[in-house]
C-alpha cells in the first residue's frame, strides 16, 4: 500500500509482488483488481453454475500491463529511463523485500558455511564481512550465488535472489543434512524487509539518517554494520547489484515502513537541491545489473555451468589457493588445470 500511493506498479514474481516500476503520476490507480475474468465464461466454470463478476468498468493496471507487451519499446520506457538516471546520477530507492533471508547458525555454523561456499568462510574472515560467492554442486556446477554475512563464528546471513530463494533453500538443507554438521538454516524472509539506496548520493542521503558513519573508512565495501534509522534498528550491508555506491538496509518487517519514509523525507531536501532521487523497480535493476555484467542464476548461469565458465571464477580463487575443501572442489581443480 505504501509504494502503491507513491506510483509502483508491481510485478509478480515466485508469488510474491515486486515493484516493476514506478509512475508517481497514478497513484492507487495502478492497484491490480480483483480477478473479473471469468465473467467471459457467462458464469459456467467446470461445468458448475456459478454466479459471474461483473467486468471492470476500467482496469488500469491491465492497461499498464498491455502497454508492455510489444517487440519493441513499452509504453512506460521513459519512466524506467528516469530510475535508471537516477541511480546512474543520484539516488534510487528500491524495495527488494521478495529477497530470501537466512540464517545458517549453530557450533558448527562456520564449518558448514566453509563447505557450502567457495568464498572462504573459516576463522580467517571477520566477523562483519559480507562475501559473494558461489555455492557449487559435486560437478563444480553453480547451484546458487548469492552474498553471506559473518555475524559470529555461530552464525551467517544468507541473501538469496528472490526469484531462487525457494531453490536455494532447498538445496541448503539438503546439502546440510548430507554434511552431519551442527546447525541449522533459518527461514527469516518474512521477519525482514530489504530497502537497497544505490547511487553516487546514497551515502549523502542515509548519513543524515543513521547513528553511524557511512564513510568509507567505518563501512567499507562489503562489509555489514548495525545501525538505526528513526529510532529502528537494521543491518547496513554496503553492496551494490547496479554497480554504484549503494547500501542495502535489512529491516524488521515491522519497521520497515518507517523506516522507508524516513528515507524518502531525506530525499526531499536533495531533490530541492537538484539531485535526482527516485523511487526505483526490478526493471531497472535488470537493465542496470546487465550493464554491469552481473549474473542472474537461471538466466545467465545454470548448475550446469562452473564459476570459470560463467565468469564468477574470482569467488572460488582464494580458496583454491589453499589447502580447504569445499563442495566442487575436485571438479573445478580438473577443470582449472585442464583450462
Amino acid at each position: 500500500e505504501e509504494l502503491l500511493a507513491q506510483g509502483c506498479v508491481y510485478q509478480s514474481r515466485q508469488g510474491f509482488e515486486r515493484p516493476g516500476w514506478f509512475d508517481p503520476s497514478l497513484g492507487k490507480a495502478a492497484e491490480c483488481k480483483d480477478y473479473d475474468f471469468y465473467a467471459a465464461y457467462e458464469g459456467k466454470i467446470s461445468g458448475l453454475e456459478r454466479g459471474a463478476p461483473e467486468p471492470h468498468a476500467e482496469h488500469k493496471y491491465l492497461e499498464l500491463i498491455e502497454g508492455e507487451c510489444t517487440f519493441g519499446w513499452g509504453r512506460n520506457v521513459e519512466l524506467v529511463r528516469g530510475e535508471c538516471l537516477a541511480a546512474r546520477t543520484g539516488a534510487a530507492v528500491f524495495d527488494q523485500s521478495y529477497f530470501g533471508k537466512f540464517f545458517l547458525e549453530g557450533p558448527e555454523a562456520m564449518k558448514a558455511a566453509d563447505w557450502l561456499c567457495t568464498a572462504r568462510m573459516d576463522s580467517s574472515r571477520p566477523e562483519g564481512s559480507v562475501a559473494y560467492t558461489a555455492l557449487c554442486n559435486r560437478r563444480g556446477g553453480v547451484e546458487a550465488d548469492l552474498t553471506v554475512t559473518k555475524l559470529a563464528e555461530d552464525s551467517f546471513y544468507i541473501a538469496a535472489g528472490g526469484s531462487t530463494f525457494t531453490h536455494d533453500w532447498r538445496w541448503l538443507n539438503s546439502e546440510l543434512e548430507k554434511t552431519g554438521f551442527a546447525a541449522t538454516l533459518r527461514d527469516a524472509s518474512d521477519d525482514y524487509c530489504m530497502v537497497s539506496v544505490q547511487g553516487p548520493y546514497s551515502r549523502q542521503l542515509l548519513s543524515g539518517l543513521m547513528d553511524i558513519s557511512l564513510d568509507d573508512d567505518s563501512i567499507p565495501f562489503s562489509t555489514c554494520r548495525h545501525a538505526k534509522i528513526a529510532g529502528h534498528e537494521l543491518m547496513v550491508l554496503r553492496l551494490t547489484f547496479v554497480g554504484e555506491l549503494g547500501f542495502e538496509l535489512h529491516v524488521p518487517s515491522s519497521s520497515a515502513v518507517e523506516v522507508y519514509r524516513a528515507i524518502m523525507g531525506a530525499a526531499e531536501d536533495l531533490t530541492k537541491a537538484g539531485v535526482p532521487v527516485s523511487n526505483a523497480g526490478y526493471r531497472a535493476i535488470d537493465s542496470m545489473s546487465a550493464e554491469k555484467g552481473y549474473r542472474h542464476w537461471h538466466a545467465d548461469l545454470s548448475n550446469r555451468d562452473t564459476p570459470f565458465e560463467a565468469g564468477i571464477g574470482f569467488a572460488a580463487l582464494a580458496k583454491l589457493k589453499i589447502d580447504a575443501p569445499f563442495l566442487g572442489r575436485e571438479a573445478l581443480e580438473k577443470q582449472r588445470a585442464e583450462g
